[in-house]
């Protein structure tokens, strides 16, 4: 009977304690965190394959205006990093893109199979430097150069095309408020309650010994090694020793090295945010294209854009599983240049007053280091304060208000440390508000219209707004994407 209560009262201590102690790590809010001065790389390889369909607008014989179902293959290069301090952020990134796709065209327009290829490459970079606590000023570049070349073989025609695209945007912002980078701190969290779960951390740990720890990992993942061996190895002893020295770890073996190492492994990207920004904005930009039909047509666009608005971002962790952000803005401006083709002596000029307004907002969940789902959901209006959308007005302009909305699912699962596997999926809806919708000619191409729509473009479909009245996308992305380093 005595044997029995004791070992009750123990179960009971035991369970207790343990429950206390992962309260502990429950309670710890990660909104809190700021991370220290640090510089962080990363550079992945990504394959993927994605099929699309698009479905938009009925002419006279009930028969879709763009019927299109798209297969490509894709192989493209994302190298990201950040330097951080109380005094800057800097953040830059560069991406390479190489695809080759198919499509079968079942539009009353065009009907014929659609062979293509495309080649870009980005460069964006982001300077925000703070005075007076959180008040700040930020000047940020992204430039885009695309080359792209298609052919379409029908029944009746069998056209070859070429196109290289150059835009530079460069916005100029001042504002008030800060985004910290609260991934150090997430990761911090995964290895200290795994490491409790396996009962190899008994002591209660204290706001600051978790912050602490989540310093520590942000500078020891500032350190490179390119060797990944060499880094690897690098990377769990100057762990080891912080959780040693510290006193969190006091008792070592083989089972506290395998955890460690695999939270450590499969947590680096993990990529979270606390705080919000809100900023006066001027948003400079240029944009030219170049177009060759079958050697016998040439047509170029040469846009000046300038938009002046205001700015919303906001991230926050609900939890340390879940992420919620949001993000909207508001402006007006203009866009002027020339459209011309050389081979009919078409030169014309294109201006375009506009204002524009949209919002997103995003939900995350983080359950564990080898799995993460994210859902996004956006609406943006474009109106277009010209009346000219033809090719016979003095100068050219669009006609006509566009209303878009989006829904995103994207999920990655890691198979290895750094191998990972990424799916995707989006509807995207658009409606065209004008009496006279249809633009001849085709005047204006889908680089046209996403540099003509920006910066509510990118995340949904705007190739030919302004050819249909309503628009319906459907798409699906499957890739496999591997950390260089």
């Amino acid at each position: 009977m005595k044997a029995k209560t004791v070992l009750l009262t123990f179960n009971f201590t035991f369970f207790t304690f343990l429950s206390f102690v992962f309260a502990q790590l429950d309670a710890y809010d990660l909104s809190t965190y700021k991370v220290p001065d640090v510089q962080f790389h990363r550079l992945i390889m990504g394959v993927n394959l994605n099929q699309i369909n698009n479905l938009s607008g009925k002419d006279e014989n009930n028969q879709f205006i763009s019927d299109r179902t798209s297969i490509n293959g894709n192989l493209a290069f994302d190298y990201f990093g950040f330097i951080v301090n109380r005094k800057w952020q800097n953040s830059y990134s560069l991406n390479t893109f190489n695809s080759v796709s198919y499509s079968d065209d079942q539009s009353s327009v065009l009907e014929g199979n659609f062979f293509g290829w495309n080649n870009r490459f980005r460069l964006s970079n982001t300077v925000r430097k703070y005075n007076d606590g959180e008040k700040f000023f930020e000047w940020s570049n992204q430039l885009s150069v695309t080359l792209q070349g298609d052919q379409v073989i029908g029944l009746s025609n069998d056209n070859k095309r070429f196109q290289k695209f150059i835009q530079l945007i460069s916005p100029l912002r001042a504002g008030v408020g800060r985004i910290e980078n609260v991934s150090f701190a997430q990761q911090a969290l995964f290895i200290l309650r795994k490491l409790k779960e396996q009962g190899k951390i008994t002591k209660d740990l204290s706001h600051e010994e978790i912050t602490a720890f989540a310093d520590a990992i942000a500078r020891i993942r500032s350190r490179r090694v390119f060797d990944f061996r060499l880094r690897r190895i690098f990377e769990l002893e100057q762990l080891d020793q912080f959780l040693t020295e510290s006193g969190i770890i006091t008792e070592k073996d083989i089972g506290y090295f395998a955890h460690l190492n695999d939270q450590w492994i499969y947590g680096a990207s993990i990529l979270r945010e606390s705080g919000y920004r809100f900023n006066f904005s001027v948003i400079p930009s240029i944009f030219y294209e170049s177009n060759n039909f079958n050697a016998f047509s040439d047509n170029n666009t040469t846009l000046f854009s300038l938009l002046i608005g205001f700015e919303y971002d906001g991230a926050h962790p609900i939890n340390q599983d879940w992420q919620r952000s949001f993000n909207a803005g508001a402006y007006a401006g203009f866009s002027k240049g020339m459209i011309s083709d050389v081979t009919t002596s078409f030169d014309k000029d294109f201006s375009e007053p506009r204002v524009v307004a949209g919002m997103e907002y995003g939900l995350g969940y983080f359950p564990n280091t080898r799995s993460r789902l994210t859902l996004g959901v956006g609406t943006s209006i474009n109106v277009s304060l010209s009346s000219t959308n033809n090719a016979f007005t003095e100068v050219l302009g669009l006609d006509g208000n566009v209303f878009q909305t989006f829904f995103r699912l994207d999920y990655t699962y890691f198979l290895l440390p750094r191998l990972r596997v990424n799916a995707s999926s989006q509807f995207s809806y658009f409606n065209l508000f004008s009496d006279e919708f249809i633009t001849p000619n085709n005047l204006y191409t889908f680089s046209t219209i996403q540099y003509l729509q920006y910066p509510y473009c990118q995340d949904f479909f705007c190739g030919n707004i302004y050819n249909v009245e309503k628009g319906f996308r459907q798409s699906f992305s499957l890739s496999i994407n591997y950390e260089l380093f």
